[in-house]
C-alpha cells in the first residue's frame, strides 16, 4: 500500500467495456534465493479491471522495483508482484511475464 500511495483511480467505465490494461518492458536486477547469483530481465504486467479501479502505470515498476530488491527466485518475483496487484487494485485477473 505505501508502494502505491493515492495513485488508485476509479475510471468509470460503461458496462461490458472492459479493456486490459498492460505495461512491458519494466526492467529488473535481483539476486536468486538459492545460488545468491544475479539475474535480470524485464517484467511484462497486464491485468484486466473490476469497478474501474485502475493504478497510475509507473507505479508497477514501483512495484516491481521494491520485490526485487529481495532475495528472490523468478517464480516468486512474478508470484509476489500478481498477489501485490490482486491485493490492491482487486482485477478480474493478473498476468505477470517475467523475460
Amino acid at each position: 500500500q505505501n508502494v502505491l500511495g493515492d495513485a488508485i483511480f476509479n475510471e468509470e467505465t460503461l458496462a461490458g467495456n472492459r479493456q486490459t490494461v498492460c505495461v512491458g518492458n519494466i526492467e529488473f536486477y535481483s539476486t536468486d534465493a538459492h545460488t545468491l547469483m544475479p539475474f535480470f530481465g524485464e517484467v511484462h504486467i497486464c491485468y484486466l479491471p473490476d469497478e474501474g479501479k485502475v493504478a497510475g502505470l509507473s507505479k508497477f515498476a514501483r512495484i516491481t522495483e521494491v520485490f526485487s530488491k529481495r532475495l528472490q527466485t523468478p517464480k516468486n518475483l512474478a508470484r509476489d508482484i500478481a498477489s501485490s496487484i490482486e491485493t490492491l487494485v482487486s482485477p478480474v485477473g493478473v498476468l505477470v511475464v517475467i523475460k
